[in-house]
């Protein structure tokens, strides 16, 4: 049988470190952390940025899976992207994230891009 003071570290600084996303697998297991952080309980405001089509579980699936993709593909498409994530060194999982963007030039020097949200089509709220 295992001690508790050999289950868990004596420094919490030991417990949790910082670190940047490089793989897929890694964002994956962030946008988890924002979905469950978002959807229990549930923030409405969530909704802009993970939009859930429908009632089922089915839906919700597929959800998740289409934030994943589109999380991975704009990270590894925008140089000035960064996740970084807090991990639980005892459980093995990521408990908290961050996006920074760290631009080296004015991104908005040609003006403020236009933000589109292809779920919700020009002229629809979410119940359309």
């Amino acid at each position: 049988m295992v001690g508790i003071e050999e289950q868990f570290p004596t420094d919490m600084n030991d417990r949790y470190v910082v670190r940047e996303v490089n793989t897929k697998q890694e964002l994956d297991e962030v946008l988890d952390v924002i979905w469950a952080a978002n959807y229990t309980p549930y923030e409405p405001f969530i909704q802009l940025f993970f939009p859930v089509l429908g009632f089922t579980s089915a839906h919700r699936k597929a959800a998740v899976a289409e934030s994943k993709e589109r999380f991975w593909r704009q990270h590894t498409t925008d140089p000035s992207s960064h996740w970084l994530y807090a991990f639980d060194t005892v459980t093995g999982k990521a408990v908290g994230c961050a996006q920074w963007v760290v631009s080296t030039t004015n991104p908005f020097a040609k003006g403020v891009l236009r933000l589109e949200a292809p779920w919700w089509p020009e002229g629809r709220g979410p119940t359309g």
